[in-house]
């Protein structure tokens, strides 16, 4: 492989990114979330609200969801029954 091919191939997007990778953080705003999850902000918000998503920390205004919670849930298949580390609490 040439110089320019592997210039070429390490400017290219990768599929997925895993969680641990060195200058990704380990939270996601919504945009980051969605686009992880392939649909919409507003599908995020709606599918949090209904309780089918790991739920996202809370910091003043802002949500962030972690990385991790979203990629085990992305490999559970996405469960649209609830999420296993939904609490009690959380449900109003």
């Amino acid at each position: 492989m040439s110089k320019r091919e592997q210039e070429e191939d390490d400017d290219a997007p990768e599929q997925e990114a895993p969680a641990n990778r060195e200058g990704e953080s380990a939270m996601m705003d919504a945009r980051e979330a969605a686009r992880l999850c392939s649909f919409s902000e507003s599908m995020l918000y709606k599918l949090n609200r209904e309780g089918k998503i790991p739920p996202p920390i809370r910091i003043g205004t802002l949500f962030r969801w972690k990385r991790r919670e979203l990629l085990e849930w992305i490999e559970a298949g996405c469960p649209g029954d609830g999420w296993k580390g939904r609490e009690q609490s959380d449900e109003q």
